[in-house]
């Protein structure tokens, strides 16, 4: 597969991620992590990813992208869907870029192709568009394809091939999230922007919560049956007085998060959480490379509760000395400084919201400095 031309032949912020002007927001996110951290390739010059930063901070906030396709006099993705337009071109059901994103087409193919299950789902378009996607696939991939040679050898086979399988894997990957589309129902509503304090590239995707789901109905417990005569054998017994059974006791707000390791957050060098129990005791749980927040028994902060998730929320450090934060189940977001987010890198004094617990985020200036340092 022929490489993405070079980023100083593209001319606008679509080209240089190499998608469509309707493509939606997580293929735009996934393109843009794709040219940032191109897997198996040397991190691209600073000078590209200013530009990278500055076409994903721009395509990223619905406001902010409608200004610039009007401006480009393109479609405004706010006012206009891929199913309103009357699509031709093979790159249009995939919304990738003709000439910068051949190499994303098997991304796109996986991610438009759920987009297209959903809009079927909802009766927005007939079923047939999924042969054109599918077709279309098919058109952008033998055209990247090398032209056959009369004797080819194994090694010359061999690239091809890890092309094949990619696709092959992504091709699965993607009707597996389009079969859950048509079982889940109709999408979410669009998402709203998580652009503040200039760091836009590094707050990707917001959605709306959804509605909580209205606890269970209490089981009322059958009375107790009087046994047999024939097992009392003549024995009078008295009648049981009916006690009344104790409410259930609900841990306070504060008391569902225990963790498995804490100190005092003088002693803790590097970044910790930390909260207030009901009780008004300071908690701080030390993170080290990473730290997961659930009910499992491997998590490093335990969620106490039958409803809770067995992971909810990981936070880990990357290479580059930052703390990142993941939203793990497949839905719902947690709230970040009162927005909500699937995930995003976390700054000292971010207030994180764990299932009603405000957690603060801490991270002493030395660790930053000594990052930075090596």
């Amino acid at each position: 597969m022929e490489s993405a031309p070079s980023a100083s032949a593209a001319a606008n912020h679509y080209q240089l991620l190499g998608v469509g002007p309707l493509a939606p927001q997580d293929l735009i996110v996934e393109a843009y992590w794709m040219r940032s951290r191109p897997p198996g390739k040397p991190v691209p010059p600073e000078s590209l990813l200013k530009r990278l930063n500055e076409a994903y901070a721009t395509l990223v906030d619905p406001e902010r992208r409608d200004a610039y396709n009007e401006s480009l006099g393109l479609p405004v993705p706010s006012r206009r869907h891929l199913w309103q337009e009357t699509l031709r071109a093979p790159h249009e059901w995939l919304q990738v870029d003709p000439v910068f994103g051949r190499d994303l087409v098997p991304l796109a193919y996986s991610i438009m192709r759920e987009h297209w299950l959903e809009a079927v789902a909802t009766g927005r378009v007939k079923r047939d568009v999924i042969r054109q996607v599918d077709a279309a696939r098919e058109a952008l991939t033998s055209a990247e394809a090398p032209a056959p040679v009369s004797a080819p050898s194994r090694a010359a086979e061999t690239p091809r091939r890890l092309e094949l399988a990619a696709a092959l894997r992504s091709g699965i990957a993607g009707l597996a999230r389009g079969v859950r589309a048509l079982v889940q129902g109709p999408p979410m509503p669009p998402p709203e922007p998580a652009v503040e304090n200039g760091a836009a590239e590094e707050r990707i995707q917001t959605l709306t919560p959804a509605e909580p789901e209205p606890a269970p109905a209490s089981r009322v417990p059958e009375p107790e049956q009087a046994p047999p005569a024939f097992l009392t054998r003549g024995e009078t017994q008295e009648p049981a007085q009916a006690t009344a059974a104790p409410a259930p006791r609900t841990a306070p707000a504060a008391d569902v998060l225990v963790p498995v390791k804490s100190a005092p957050p003088e002693s803790i060098e590097g970044a910790y959480l930390t909260w207030t129990t009901a009780s008004g005791d300071a908690v701080a749980a030390p993170i080290e490379e990473f730290l997961r927040v659930g009910t499992h028994n491997l998590c490093e902060i335990r969620l106490v509760g039958e409803t809770m998730p067995e992971e909810l929320v990981r936070i880990w450090r990357d290479p580059d000395g930052r703390y990142v934060l993941r939203h793990m189940p497949a839905s719902g977001v947690v709230s970040i400084n009162g927005k909500p987010m699937i995930w995003a890198e976390l700054e000292d004094g971010d207030v994180i919201d764990l299932c009603g617990v405000p957690v603060t985020f801490r991270q002493p200036a030395s660790v930053g400095a000594r990052s930075a340092s090596s």
